[in-house]
């Protein structure tokens, strides 16, 4: 059976590629007097043109939050409640493993004495 993939690969990259890569080099080179566009003339002009946008536009832009930052507190320096309960909630895990532990060989040594 010959693999019927092989020219639907080939056909999907053909066609996912531009025709300049298979034409040979055409650009052209710039005028002697035409200075080269920079990046920071480019971002000054996208910056104007969204300012200029959002001037006339009728939605109203947000304002920065001036309350507290309340991530703070949910990163760190919780109460002693959850400390509490995060000890209790180790003990607990650790205390059930160890009985689990305990269980399992004591069934492998019950099975290997039959």
């Amino acid at each position: 059976m010959k693999p019927k993939f092989a020219p639907a690969l080939i056909a999907a990259v053909a066609l996912a590629l531009p025709a300049s890569a298979f034409a040979g080099h055409t650009a052209t080179p710039a005028a002697a007097g035409a200075a080269a566009p920079s990046i920071r003339s480019a971002a000054d002009r996208v910056v104007r043109t969204e300012s200029l946008r959002t001037a006339t536009s009728d939605v109203p832009t947000p304002r920065p939050y001036q309350g507290r930052d309340r991530s703070r507190k949910q990163m760190g320096g919780g109460s002693k409640a959850g400390l509490v309960i995060g000890m209790v909630s180790a003990l607990a895990g650790t205390a059930a493993t160890i009985y689990m532990v305990k269980e399992m060989q004591k069934n492998n040594k019950t099975s290997d004495g039959q």
